[in-house]
């Protein structure tokens, strides 16, 4: 379209409301830079504001032919008709544009159309260009000579302060973060915690485009109070999650709180306190399922379902991998409104005009020279149309440096769209050996690596000395991928380096998988929790995305796990590695250097067959490292869980591994006296309902444990005739 011209975007509207003219002012007006938003995307930020002022449903009609419109917008009314309004789109990229009365001029045959099928008794001109009075006046007058009764001009001073005054509209069409200093849309405080929040998102959301699944996000939230962010590595997941936590920000008394991991959240949780906003990113596990994730989520559900209750919210996020492996180790624990989907939402589902336009704003904002801008031109649309696009694709399209060795035909750039990973592996392979060190410092620092930190730590040492280089390369070399590969990030206290994109942790796992000298680098200079959640041994059963430690490098890692500290929730961490991550060789090393790990205490557990150190010590046994002692207290922790807490799940091969026959005997006695004492627990859990858990799930644990004892029981009819007493007891 023609700046300022016939380009438009109609609106239907039945018996349009008069628009507020005198809505509570902010503070002086401020440039948004509106005219940097495109014409996409200020059509999507003019529907948002009708769709926001009138309170009523707005849809989007693309490339409607009627009155050589590109867009119409219909609002229904309450007989389900579309009549009485238009609303016209007037955009331009330049930034001291002034609307004029002539602007209109190239309206005014489809206006006298409109106005005669009666769509046009109310008709709204809304811009990004400023509008004087007496402009506005003019074009008022106007309308009104050619039919309209309603005429009203919106400018850029209205759409600033109606962007300013509405959160939900800054959900809806989150590029407006991305326009100029956020202290012209908030407050100073709450600018500050926005911009920590966003942290290096705020270039993103500048060709941000938001799609179905965004706006699904926004209702859900909403709605449900609690949403699950689901989708494929580099869709977009964790844009959402902070965008919907700027917007809590800015509501008194408001607090956003991001959380690495459900410990943390438990950490940062007030039960006392409501109106809190908590985001947990990777909320499974980063790369990998964290199997003390999952226990955690399932000790503390029924607290957030009651957190919820008091006007808290949540959004967690996961790649859909991930939570598929979380989902049968959560059981009948999962959040109800994750089991009916309901609070799910499917990010990467795009539609191919979502990406197409994802497409554009990548490319028209990134650094391409424009010579291949025009190579590429005529593949754009195969691109956009293949199913395995993914915006953070896009990204790397417009930035030259991963483009570099990509051809210009059809087939090369879309082996570029449908094997990223592999692509973007050899991407790294080929950058100067500098810079691979400098990705692998953050890599090695876990994709926290503080600013200005000092480079005589055994992390600079070791990366140095690994790749043969000088400290101060490093530090060099780390200014100079910003913004492509790695950047800065900020909690709005501390200063860290970390990788542009999640994906990018993943190609650099697989280079360190593949390259030994590598993979001893990581083991020597990584954290040791970092160890814990992302190594596994050649030799135990793979772990997709995990870094393979080969056998002559078990002495080393055996090494670093002294370096655990002796706390329940780290002690849980190890026992788990030791359980499933460490091989024979490598645990029979750590247990000669720490005998004494089986008096470590770990932290309480929903069941037995849960907890890591159970496993760890059947496998010890199996081995012939455990202890007698520590053997034989299984029996009485097995008892006490069952008395208590109805625990039948200890009923494993690895849970009765750990029983010598006289012990199997004697427990079985000591099952049947207890049968009758079972009903006991209904009262407990008909006091609970309403408190912390929901009321359709709190008899399945008493459930599962009635059904586990009536296989053992199978051919002792006195022994079933007390069971079906007690499932009488509970409510049908």
């Amino acid at each position: 379209m023609e700046e300022g011209g016939a380009g438009a975007a109609g609106v239907i509207m039945n018996n349009a409301p008069e628009l507020p003219l005198h809505s509570r002012p902010q503070g002086a007006w401020t440039d948004l830079q509106l005219h940097t938003l495109g014409w996409k995307a200020f059509q999507d930020l003019s529907a948002q504001i009708l769709e926001e002022t009138l309170r009523s449903t707005v849809a989007i009609f693309r490339e409607a032919q009627d009155g050589g419109q590109d867009a119409v917008f219909l609002i229904k009314s309450k007989s389900g008709t579309y009549k009485d309004g238009t609303a016209q789109c007037k955009f331009t990229s330049k930034a001291t544009r002034r609307f004029k009365l002539s602007d209109l001029h190239s309206e005014e045959a489809s206006i006298i159309d409109l106005v005669a099928r009666g769509q046009a008794n109310t008709y709204v001109v809304i811009t990004n260009m400023g509008v004087d009075a007496t402009t506005a006046v003019q074009v008022r007058d106007r309308l009104r000579a050619l039919g309209v009764s309603k005429p009203h001009v919106f400018g850029g001073e209205f759409i600033t302060k109606v962007i300013r005054q509405s959160a939900r509209l800054r959900a809806l069409v989150p590029r407006v973060y991305g326009l100029g200093d956020l202290s012209t849309i908030l407050d100073e405080r709450r600018a500050a915690q926005t911009a920590a929040l966003l942290g290096h998102l705020t270039d993103t959301l500048k060709v941000y485009v938001p799609t179905e699944a965004h706006r699904h996000a926004v209702r859900a939230l909403t709605e449900h109070k609690i949403i699950l962010l689901l989708g494929e590595p580099a869709t977009g997941k964790s844009t959402i999650a902070a965008i919907l936590a700027t917007t809590v920000l800015e509501g008194d008394g408001q607090r956003s709180i991001k959380c690495d991991g459900p410990m943390d959240l438990i950490n940062r949780w007030n039960p006392h306190e409501t109106s809190r906003f908590y985001w947990v990113d990777d909320a499974f596990g980063p790369t990998q399922v964290r199997t003390d994730y999952i226990d955690t989520w399932i000790s503390i559900m029924p607290f957030v379902q009651a957190a919820m209750a008091k006007g808290n919210r949540f959004v967690l996020t996961s790649r859909r991998h991930i939570y598929e492996g979380a989902k049968p180790r959560l059981g009948t624990r999962n959040h109800p409104l994750f089991k009916n989907k309901k609070a799910i939402v499917d990010v990467g589902d795009l539609s191919e005009e979502e990406r197409r336009q994802i497409l554009y704003n990548h490319i028209k904002a990134g650094n391409q020279p424009a010579c291949w801008k025009r190579e590429v031109k005529p593949h754009l649309q195969d691109l956009a149309s293949e199913g395995r696009f993914i915006p953070e694709i896009a990204r790397r399209l417009g930035d030259s440096m991963y483009t570099s060795r990509v051809g210009y035909s059809r087939a090369a750039l879309l082996a570029f769209v449908r094997e990223p990973k592999t692509h973007l592996v050899e991407v790294i392979r080929e950058l100067a050996r500098v810079h691979q060190a400098a990705l692998a410092l953050v890599y090695v620092e876990r994709s926290r690596l503080v600013i200005n930190s000092s480079e005589n730590s055994s992390a600079w040492g070791l990366v140095a000395k690994a790749y043969g280089l000088e400290d101060i390369s490093l530090s060099e070399a780390l200014h100079e991928l910003d913004h492509s590969f790695i950047v800065k990030a900020t909690d709005g206290v501390h200063n860290w380096w970390t990788f542009k994109h999640p994906t990018l942790v993943d190609a650099f796992s697989e280079i360190i998988a593949l390259n030994p000298q590598s993979a001893e680098l990581y083991i020597r200079g990584a954290h040791w929790s970092s160890i814990l959640s992302e190594v596994v041994c050649i030799g135990c059963k793979p772990i997709k995305d995990a870094i393979a430690v080969s056998e002559d490098q078990f002495p080393i890692l055996a090494r670093r796990l002294l370096d655990v500290t002796n706390e329940p929730d780290v002690n849980t961490l190890l026992f788990r590695f030791l359980e499933v991550r460490a091989s024979d060789v490598c645990l029979k090393m750590f247990l000669e250097h720490e005998p004494d790990v089986f008096l470590r205490e770990s932290r309480s557990y929903f069941s037995l067959s849960n907890n890591p150190k159970i496993g760890l010590m059947a496998r010890a046994q199996k081995l012939g490292l455990l202890p007698d002692e520590e053997r034989s207290n299984i029996v009485y922790v097995v008892k006490q869980r069952l008395r208590d807490e109805l625990d039948t799940l200890f009923l494993t091969d690895d849970v009765l591994s750990l029983f010598n026959p006289m012990d199997l005997v004697e427990f079985t006695i000591w099952m049947r006296k207890f049968l009758p004492d079972i009903k006991d627990h209904v009262a407990d859990i008909e006091n609970r309902v309403g408190l912390d858990e929901d009321g359709e799930s709190a008899f399945d644990d008493y459930k599962t444990a009635l059904f586990d004892l009536e296989r053992i029981f199978l051919d002792d009819d006195d022994a079933l005739s007390t069971l079906r007493d007690a499932e009488g007891e509970y409510p049908a």
